[in-house]
């Protein structure tokens, strides 16, 4: 497929990931070669003009990484494993999403070089199928809604990691 085509292409570019960096602009962090992409194998691009509802189902991929040469040394306290949360995110449970989006209304697509975090808390479902926008079609039981009267995500910060709040920290989901 033509979304294969393009992993194999950024994998063949040489395309590497950071680990441990909390600002892009500096040289921080630890940097792993690719060496595959595996889209989830229900994912469906957009079809423009009209893209199908559930448009952002399954939008996510692993990828493996190796450590190669250029990677450097390992600091623990920088870069570590979080575990997964395999349980039902209460609502109202505090939650934190982490990024890279913009937060200032600019061009393009300038990221914020400083990793930013937003506090929000987990919604009932029922409450966000309800919102304009939503409904079930976009709002089902592989999905977490959170949210804060004032703060939020930012455009780019898709992908970006989001965790419990309070404890030791464990991935409850993917912006």
């Amino acid at each position: 497929t033509a979304a294969h085509c393009i992993d194999e292409d950024m994998v063949k570019a040489g395309y590497r990931v950071r680990l441990g960096a909390t600002d892009i602009s500096k040289n921080e962090g630890m940097n792993f070669k690719i060496d595959r992409i595996v889209r989830h194998s229900q994912y469906r691009q957009k079809i423009l003009p009209t893209p199908p509802p559930n448009m952002y189902a399954n939008d996510i991929a692993l990828i493996h990484i190796v450590d190669d040469a250029k990677a450097g040394a390992r600091d623990p306290a920088r870069i570590h494993p979080i575990p997964l949360f395999e349980g039902k995110v209460a609502p109202g449970a505090e939650v934190t999403g982490t990024g890279w989006g913009k937060t200032e209304a600019v061009e393009g697509h300038a990221p914020s070089a400083v990793l930013m975090k937003v506090d929000l808390r987990a919604m009932d479902p029922g409450v966000c199928k309800s919102r304009p926008a939503f409904g079930p079609e976009r709002i089902h039981g592989n999905v977490i809604c959170a949210s804060h009267p004032q703060r939020s995500t930012c455009q780019g910060d898709s992908g970006g990691a989001l965790t419990f709040t309070n404890g030791a920290p464990k991935v409850v989901g993917v912006v």
